[in-house]
């Protein structure tokens, strides 16, 4: 059974991603200037990341109706390398917020 304290270390997380238990995914999409450096790339199951994909779009739209300010911030618990939550807040130019996004991955 897969538990995410297991996840420890940088080969950990990669070898669970080879075993298809995680999935590699960029925390600031390449769309938005991501660029898969290892501070940019998440370890996340595979309902995690799916619900990233779908937030990415959303914070994507939200770009392109002028949002200028986004803060993605992984949660960790202890030294997993999985996050147990990913928070995306999107804000305008008057600091507005428009977006809003809390990614449950696990609960410790």
């Amino acid at each position: 059974m897969f538990n995410p304290t297991d996840i420890v270390t940088l080969e950990d997380a990669k070898k669970a991603c080879a075993e298809g238990r995680l999935h590699a995914t960029l925390m600031m999409a390449e769309e938005l200037g991501g660029e898969w450096r290892a501070e940019n790339i998440l370890y996340l199951p595979l309902h995690a990341s799916a619900a990233m994909d779908a937030a990415t779009i959303d914070l994507i739209a939200a770009v392109r109706r002028g949002m200028i300010q986004v803060h993605i911030t992984p949660t960790y618990h202890h030294a997993s390398f999985v996050p147990t939550a990913i928070t995306i807040i999107a804000t305008t130019p008057r600091k507005d917020v428009e977006m809003v996004r809390i990614i449950e991955v696990w609960q410790p």
